[in-house]
């Protein structure tokens, strides 16, 4: 993989196997809910955590309404070169030492309003869209649901009205009915999603210092869509793999004027399942996955997370879009610098 000008598309499946205001409030958590699966995205660039408040992590619950998890955090690792050899790196971990990735678009100011309207995840689902499609449109912006009404999308005036922030460029996808390239809900446009529910967050590594790598900023923009689906019309909703599956696409924009060379494009994932002191990792190179899974019969709790007792628990992060060229992991001693992470 060379240059990441102007956009690289990335599609991950996690996949996990068991035997009243008018404006939109500042979700900086949400959670894909619709199946076997509560998934919580937040803010900060983590997956399945959030940076406020600092305590919420490990928010991968499965069974749903178990109380038991699989995943601590997950996060992009991102290198590449430039044309003298120097690094450039984002990368994010637990955010001991810092971070690597700020909400938002990329932008030339960045203002109270904006963060406002940034420092969040937008959740839409299709309940919610298959009921806004069956207005008569145009509409007013009270009929409008504000997951719908509130999607970061290209020149939403809905947003500019009530949070005073311009939508300039293409961020998150929308069915475009005029195709005129502006969102309009108003004029029926709506979120493009095909999951039963879907996360849409945005993020850069330009705003500020990289405080977890000390590395050199990539000047990226990062937009993610995370999404789940349930299907009941299968004889075992617990067995039925599409209903133990988180779905999470990346579209990576380089905004900068760098065309880098020996990029290198990683998900770092920190499986904890159930019990995180007896935990398994392994790479199957065939299936372009990374799986974990217990090392003992009978999976302990141990504080604070409760264990599967004898309930045969695996976990699968598969690279759908993109080829696993290497797997790697490490216990104890980990990255701290760019060239570490490369």
């Amino acid at each position: 993989m060379k240059a990441i000008s102007p956009i690289l598309k990335t599609l991950v499946a996690v996949v996990v196997l068991v035997a009243g205001s008018v404006k939109l409030s500042a979700q900086t958590i949400e959670y894909l809910d619709a199946n076997n699966v509560v998934a919580g995205i937040g803010i900060g660039g983590n997956l399945f955590t959030t940076t406020t408040p600092t305590s919420y992590w490990d928010l991968f619950e499965t069974p749903a309404g178990s109380g038991k998890r699989e995943i601590y955090t997950a996060a992009l690792w991102i290198t590449g070169r430039d044309i003298y050899g120097n690094i450039h790196c984002a990368a994010n971990r637990y955010f001991d030492y810092g971070n690597d990735f700020f909400d938002g678009p990329i932008t030339s100011t960045y203002t109270a309003d904006y963060d406002n309207y940034y420092k969040r995840v937008f959740k839409v689902s299709k309940t919610q869209i298959t009921s806004f499609k069956v207005l008569h449109f145009p509409v007013t912006a009270s009929q409008v649901d504000s997951a719908i009404k509130y999607w970061p999308a290209k020149g939403n005036q809905c947003v500019l009205n009530d949070f005073h922030v311009n939508v300039d460029s293409i961020l998150a996808p929308f069915v475009d009915l005029n195709s005129n390239g502006i969102y309009e809900p108003l004029l029926g446009d709506y979120p493009d999603v095909t999951g039963d529910v879907n996360i849409f967050f945005v993020f850069n590594d330009k705003r500020s210092a990289h405080t977890e790598t000390n590395g050199q900023p990539l000047n990226i923009e990062i937009r993610g869509l995370a999404s789940s689906y349930v299907d009941y019309n299968v004889p075992s909703y617990i067995e039925a793999p599409i209903n133990n599956t988180v779905f999470v696409q990346y579209q990576i924009q380089n905004k900068g004027q760098i065309a880098y060379q020996n990029l290198n494009l990683g998900l770092f994932v920190d499986p904890d399942i159930g019990c995180f002191q007896n935990d398994f990792v392994g790479c199957d190179t065939n299936r372009n996955m990374m799986f974990a899974y217990n090392g003992e019969d009978i999976d302990p709790d141990c504080d604070p997370e409760t264990g599967y007792g004898s309930t045969h628990v695996a976990l699968g992060v598969q690279m759908l879009s993109e080829h696993m060229s290497v797997f790697g992991y490490f216990a104890g001693a980990s990255p701290i610098t760019a060239p570490q992470y490369e």
